[in-house]
C-alpha cells in the first residue's frame, strides 16, 4: 500500500497521480481538520488545489502519521522541510523498518542543514536503499490539471527507482530514472533559492531580459556547487532535473520563491511578502542553511550570498540587488 505525508499543493497532486492507476487505497496523512473532513466528504482539499477532484472512496485519511506509515509499504514524503523533523521524530523506529520513503521535498532540514534523504538516512536511520528522490520540473498546479511533464526519479536502489517510476507513470507524467541522487536533490534545493534571485530581477528596473542574464549566471554557480558537493563526470547540467527545474521555478507564475523575490524587489516588506503566501517558499529557509555550508567549505557562490543578505541581514534591498547584478558577469 502507498502512503502520502503532507496536504499541500504538491501532496494533493501526488495523490491525484497515484489515483490515476489502480494503486488501491491511498493512505493520506493530513494535519488540518478542515482538509480531512472535506476530503472524506467531498474528495477535495479546500485549502490547496480545491478544484481537483479526488476519489474519496480510495482514500484513507488520518492525522496520525504513525498510523499512515504503519499501513503503507511506500511512503511519499511531501512535508515542507522546515517541519519535517518535528513530524518524523514522533514516529517510533519500528514503524519505519523495511518501508520505502520517496521524498518530494525540495528543501533542507534547518537544524542539521541536511537534504531530506540525508536526514532520513543519517538521523532517522532509514537504509539508503529504502529512500528515493523525485524532482521536477513539476509545478503542482499544472500536474493536477493533467498537463504533460517529466519527473526525475533517483535512488541508490535501482529496483526502488523502477518501482517508483512505474507507480507514478501516467498519461501526463513521464518519470525518468537517474543515478544522480545527491545532485538531483541538491539541484531542487538550489533552484528555489535561485528563483528568489530571479524574482529580485523583476523589480522596476528589471524584467525578463535581466532574469535571463541571472539564470545564465546561476546555472554556472549551480554546476560549480554540485561538482564540489557531489562530483560527477556524467551529470549533464542542461538536463531537465537541473536546468529545466531551474527555468520553470525562475519564470513560472506558480513559483512561490520567484513571487517572494519579486515582491521584495517591488518594495513589499519581507514579513508581508511571507505572510501573503499560503504555501512555504522553501528557498527562504534553504538559503540560511546553505550559507552556513558554503562558509564552512569556503565555496564561492555570490548569488546565494546576495539572496541570504537580502533575506536575513536587513540591508537596503535595492543596493544589494544592484550589487548582485554587477557581479553577474
Amino acid at each position: 500500500m502507498i502512503g502520502v505525508l503532507g496536504s499541500g499543493s504538491w501532496a494533493t497532486s501526488i495523490v491525484k497521480v497515484l489515483q490515476e492507476k489502480d494503486n488501491g487505497v491511498i493512505n493520506w496523512w493530513v494535519l488540518e481538520p478542515e482538509v480531512r473532513d472535506n476530503v472524506r466528504k467531498e474528495g477535495r482539499n479546500p485549502l490547496y488545489l480545491s478544484d481537483v477532484q479526488l476519489d474519496k472512496d480510495r482514500l484513507y485519511v488520518s492525522n496520525n502519521v504513525e498510523e499512515i506509515i504503519n499501513r503503507s509499504d511506500d511512503v511519499y514524503v511531501v512535508i515542507p522541510s522546515a517541519f519535517l523533523q518535528g513530524v518524523m521524530e514522533k514516529v517510533e523506529w519500528d514503524s519505519m523498518v523495511g518501508k520505502n520513503f520517496i521524498t518530494a521535498v525540495k528543501g533542507l532540514i534547518p537544524s542539521t542543514h541536511q537534504t531530506v534523504s540525508e536526514f532520513l538516512n543519517l538521523e532517522i536511520g532509514i537504509n539508503a536503499d529504502n529512500i528515493a528522490v523525485i524532482s521536477g520540473p513539476t509545478h503542482a498546479e499544472e500536474v493536477s490539471k493533467g498537463k504533460k511533464t517529466f519527473l526525475a526519479v533517483a535512488s541508490s536502489n535501482r529496483e526502488l527507482s523502477l518501482k517508483t517510476q512505474q507507480t507514478l507513470s501516467c498519461d501526463y507524467l513521464t518519470p525518468i530514472v537517474y543515478d544522480d541522487v545527491k545532485g538531483i536533490e541538491w539541484a531542487a534545493v538550489l533552484k528555489n533559492i535561485y528563483a528568489i534571485a530571479g524574482g529580485l530581477t523583476q523589480g522596476p528596473e528589471g524584467g525578463d531580459n535581466l532574469t535571463a542574464v541571472m539564470v545564465t549566471a546561476v546555472l554556472d554557480e549551480m554546476a560549480h556547487f554540485l561538482q564540489i558537493i557531489s562530483p560527477s563526470l556524467e551529470r549533464r547540467i542542461h538536463d531537465f532535473p537541473y536546468l529545466g527545474d531551474l527555468l520553470v521555478t525562475c519564470w513560472s507564475k506558480h513559483s512561490r520563491n520567484r513571487t517572494l523575490g519579486e515582491a521584495l524587489a517591488n518594495g513589499t516588506p519581507l514579513s508581508t511578502a511571507l505572510s501573503r503566501q499560503k504555501m512555504v517558499a522553501e528557498g527562504y529557509f534553504a538559503v540560511k542553511s546553505l550559507k552556513q555550508i558554503i562558509d564552512q567549505r569556503n565555496i564561492s557562490m555570490p548569488i546565494v550570498r546576495s539572496v541570504y543578505t537580502i533575506l536575513y541581514e536587513h540591508v537596503d534591498i535595492k543596493e544589494e540587488i544592484d550589487r548582485m547584478i554587477r557581479n553577474l558577469l
